[in-house]
């Protein structure tokens, strides 16, 4: 029982803290940086803790997130979705080394952002300009700190 307490504990918390970072994203107002911090949040989630974030959780985190990023409603959510089904199908281990678990945060993404911003581009919601490089950017510079934010918080996990 206090097993599935703690599992709980942890999962409510791992949630909790996502929402957190939704919320606190929402505070930068440059257009394109919605997937600043929870983009790199989720992957980090998924690599170290699997079990702690599922489809639904990841649906609900990307719809809070199309919400209060003011984006096309369902963009996150499908991104979050695949992102679980990428990482439920090649990941199942801890991350390798550091270098390893950032090209494989690149790797997934770049090819996420990029494909939804196709979609976008198709639809004419949005334009190629400064803001899609910026953008890009403040995906990259996420993980580093969502990185050091998260083994924060695992490390309290971790410790019996």
């Amino acid at each position: 029982m206090e097993q599935m307490q703690n599992s709980t504990t942890q999962k409510l918390t791992v949630f909790a803290f996502a929402v957190l970072f939704i919320l606190v994203q929402s505070c930068f107002l440059l257009k394109g940086s919605n997937y600043f911090l929870i983009m790199p949040s989720v992957f980090l989630i998924l690599t170290y803790k699997p079990k702690l974030l599922g489809y639904t959780g990841c649906f609900v985190l990307g719809l809070l997130n199309d919400i209060f990023a003011m984006q096309l409603v369902g963009v996150s959510s499908m991104l979050f979705v695949i992102l679980k089904f990428m990482m439920s199908q090649g990941v199942s281990r801890a991350h390798k080394d550091y270098m390893g678990l950032l090209k494989e945060y690149l790797l997934y993404s770049l090819t996420l952002f990029l494909g939804s911003f196709v979609i976008m581009l198709m639809f004419d919601f949005t334009t190629v300009d400064s803001q899609f490089f910026l953008s890009l950017i403040l995906l990259i510079m996420g993980f580093f700190i969502c990185d050091f934010l998260w083994l924060k918080i695992f490390g309290l996990f971790n410790k019996k």
